[in-house]
Parts: structure tokens; sequence; C-alpha cells
């Protein structure tokens, strides 16, 4: 069977982390890609506002994988599919990150809401180059609250398993961790995840499983590298995504993205003749 859908995240994947460049020969490979008429998506942390530009440059037309999935949106901005934490299970995440003081942020609707009080690295807002609001220090009741779609929280020093451990304990069931970047965590609504968006992508699209091939790099691509037909993990992919990739791609350095697509898409070989790397 061959390959009808593809899934690509974006930082680390398509794009060094905080970078907005492609590598001229991954952007060609994928349009050579669509031109041979598979279709191809954007799976991603990031905001519709920061994602669908790069579709554009890309030739995508195919809905779009924002915020881990909680967000399926149209290339022209229609949304199918929008899912925001309840607004009282934000209350112990946040209040942690408050006594711990580590910068944190909310997300929604392509906006970065910042905590007033807070001093937040110029790394971080480099990287998050969105229209940016503040949240007054009084605003502890869930009603002063946006609706948010992702909770962000970056450490300069190095994020580290025991900060996704204890912000995951606070959360509860209500939402999931994800170690997404060296310095960077991400939270979202329980039941949100790139996995379940790809596998509702291609439902939608009649597409089987067994033909969509998704491409990643970190924690929170673990879930649709799993799930797709062919996971393919790119060669600076943290252990979590090695551990369930069906094949290994070179490193993002070395245009990773295009030879995992001249080889399975474009040179039409059968997920069953995979091996274990390049």
């Amino acid at each position: 069977m061959r390959i009808r859908l593809i899934a690509l995240d974006l930082d680390g994947t398509l794009m060094e982390p905080g970078d907005t460049e492609i590598h001229p020969m991954v952007g060609n490979t994928i349009r050579r890609a669509v031109q041979s008429g598979v279709t191809v998506t954007l799976a991603t942390g990031r905001p519709f506002s920061f994602t669908q530009p790069v579709a554009a440059e890309l030739g995508l037309t195919a809905p779009l994988i924002c915020y881990q999935g909680g967000v399926i949106q149209e290339v022209d901005g229609r949304v199918l599919h929008n899912v925001t934490f309840g607004v009282r299970t934000l209350i112990p995440v946040l209040e942690l990150a408050r006594q711990r003081n580590w910068q944190h942020y909310l997300e929604s609707d392509g906006a970065l809401y910042l905590m007033a009080g807070l001093d937040y690295d110029e790394d971080l807002l480099s990287i998050h180059s969105l229209p940016t609001y503040w949240i007054p220090e009084s605003a502890t009741l869930a009603s002063d609250l946006p609706p948010t779609n992702q909770v962000g929280v970056y450490v300069p020093e190095g994020a580290t398993e025991t900060h996704v451990v204890e912000l995951q304990e606070a959360a509860g069931a209500t939402a999931t961790v994800y170690h997404t970047h060296s310095k960077f965590i991400n939270i979202t609504p329980a039941g949100v995840s790139k996995a379940k968006a790809l596998a509702w992508l291609a439902r939608s699209m009649d597409i089987s499983q067994a033909a969509v091939m998704a491409v990643g790099d970190s924690d929170n691509d673990v879930g649709m590298v799993r799930w797709a037909g062919l996971g393919v993990a790119m060669g600076n992919a943290r252990p979590s995504v090695l551990e369930v990739a069906d094949w290994i791609a070179p490193p993002i350095g070395e245009a990773g993205v295009a030879v995992a697509l001249e080889r399975w898409v474009l040179g039409r070989q059968r997920p069953a003749e995979r091996i274990d790397s390049g």
C-alpha cells in the first residue's frame, strides 16, 4: 500500500527549533510529494498563525494540526476542531509554576498570555513571536483566564523529567505534559494529541492508517509516530521517539525529511521493506 497522507512535525523535524527556515532540499522534496498526489499536513505544537505561512510556502492545502492536536484548521482559517482547557483545571498547574518561579504562559488563538510579575527570557519571546498580552497578578480566578489551548513552561537552564513529573502531578488526569524541547514543556488538555488529530484527519479523508506516514523528533510526536502505518523518527529525535519508530531518518542537519520522502514516497518503497536505520 502506498503512502497517501504524511504528517510532518515542525520544530526539530522541518526546521531547527526557534528558526523559520526550511532546508531547500526538504522544501523541494515536499513539493514533489504533493505534486505526485500525496496529501501532506503539518502537525505541531505551534499555533495556526505560525503554521499556515509554512504550509503556504510548501504549497500544502490539507487541514493543519496545531497546538499538539488541540486545533485542526483549514489553510483558509476555518476551524474544524478546537479543544481548550476547562479553566478550573489550569489553576493547580499555574499555582505550581508561580510557586517555583518558572517562566510560564498560556497560548490561545495564536496569542501568548504572559503572567505579570514574572521576568521572561528573550529567547522565549523570540521563539514565540506572537501577539502578547499580560495577565495581571490579581487574576487568580478561573474566570480571569482566556480560553486556553496550551500551557507552556520555559526553563532557561534546561527542562528536566522532574519538571515534567511535578507538572503532571499538579494537573492530574485533566492534562498531558510533554517535554517538547530542551528548554520547553507543553501542557495540553487531557485527550489531546497529534495522534488522535491525525487519525481524525485520515478518517475524514477516507485514508487508512496503513497509508499514513508521520515524521517527528520529540515526546509530543511519539503517539503519531507509533500510530502511523509508517512512523519515522528523525536522527536527532529523543529516545522516546526512536524507540517507537519503524525507520530512522538522518538528522535535521542532513535534510532527514527529504531522505525519508525520497525513500518511502517518491521511491515508492512499501512499508514491508522497512529497515531499522538509514
